[in-house]
């Protein structure tokens, strides 16, 4: 079994089929990850498999993320010390009309989302995997209100 395989060997998305096919996309995806899904796929039947997967409600990164958490946390006890770095980026989907759940970035007009992931390095720049991602969009309308200095820090986008 690959390493990929056993990461993903734990994988529950609520349902066997979605379990294997998820297993299937993962890999498909991860031999080819600097590329489109559509060109990862090699084909439009495979593709068309692909998004129906990511477009049901039992398939949320949370889910799809779990098992390399838990195999991150594993690796990481294997260390003495381990750095944990953090950044927030922009996906900027502002040519893509209709993508629900999207907000302003740093302007009206680009639409799009963040994410924040926490990723597990060793001192000497060994990457152990990811321990978390937090994902949001601003809510439209939000940029240049005036900032509410009663608002509890665990709101406030610096605080994400």
């Amino acid at each position: 079994m690959s390493a990929l395989a056993a990461e993903l060997d734990t994988i529950d998305l609520g349902d066997q089929r979605l379990n294997r096919r998820a297993r299937r996309v993962l890999e498909t995806l991860g031999a080819k990850p600097t590329v489109s899904i559509p060109t990862a796929c090699g084909g439009w039947g495979e593709t068309r498999a692909v998004y129906r997967l990511l477009d049901q409600a039992h398939v949320t990164a949370e889910r799809v993320l779990a098992p390399h958490i838990a195999c991150t946390q594993e690796r990481l006890r294997a260390y003495p010390r381990v750095l944990c770095l953090e950044d927030t980026t922009e996906l900027d989907y502002t040519p893509k009309k209709g993508i629900a759940g999207l907000g302003p970035l740093n302007h009206e007009t680009r639409w799009g989302m963040f994410l924040h992931p926490t990723l597990a390095v060793t001192p000497d720049r060994l990457a152990l995997g990811l321990l978390g991602l937090h994902a949001w969009a601003r809510e439209p309308g939000s940029l240049g209100q005036a900032k509410d200095p009663q608002r509890p820090l665990e709101e406030k986008e610096s605080a994400r």
